[in-house]
């Protein structure tokens, strides 16, 4: 097992790949291009957050959910109440409030009430966290640059369409299966 570990992910989807289309050889109707297709984006979907944890740290000292926060605030005029951040960012309500107590405890973020609804909290980016963010797009864009190379615009749009597509296909099989 400890070689699997070992290997590149190129090397791990061959193999991968190489073992199911084997196995549905014996097995009628696998679907094996769909299968092999899932789970490619099961293995590199966490490569790509690993990789771009490992930039942001790198060049910020925060994590990858802090900073992606910190860009959402930016889209939302600079606040959002924390559930709105969590569901966009599809992430549970508790590690949202985790991520927003980080942020607040680095001065990136004030936690503020609402002035029609004081029961209702809202995250707001600081002057000091949107300096972060100035400051970390460079190194960030550069490692994202590197990810795509060799894959033009036309071929990133063609796989943003495909996987819009993929979520909402599962959005509504989630919804067959209640």
């Amino acid at each position: 097992m400890s070689q699997i570990a070992q290997r590149s992910l190129c090397e791990s989807i061959e193999a991968m790949e190489s073992a199911f289309r084997s196995a549905a050889s014996g097995i009628d109707g696998l679907p094996v291009d769909d299968v092999v297709l899932l789970r490619m984006l099961q293995m590199v979907a966490p490569a790509l957050e690993a990789a771009f944890g490992r930039e942001v740290r790198k060049h910020a000292g925060i994590g990858k959910t802090e900073f992606r926060t910190l860009l959402l605030l930016l889209g939302s005029d600079g606040c959002a109440a924390p559930s709105e951040l969590s569901d966009v960012d599809h992430l549970g309500r508790a590690n949202m409030t985790r991520v927003a107590d980080a942020l607040v405890k680095r001065g990136l973020a004030t936690r503020t009430a609402d002035a029609d609804d004081r029961r209702r909290i809202s995250l707001c980016i600081t002057a000091k966290g949107r300096k972060l963010v100035t400051r970390l797009v460079p190194g960030i864009a550069s490692g994202e640059t590197a990810v795509f190379e060799g894959i033009g615009m036309a071929q990133r749009r063609q796989v943003a369409g495909a996987l819009r597509r993929l979520a909402a296909n599962l959005d509504a099989w989630n919804r067959s299966q209640r």
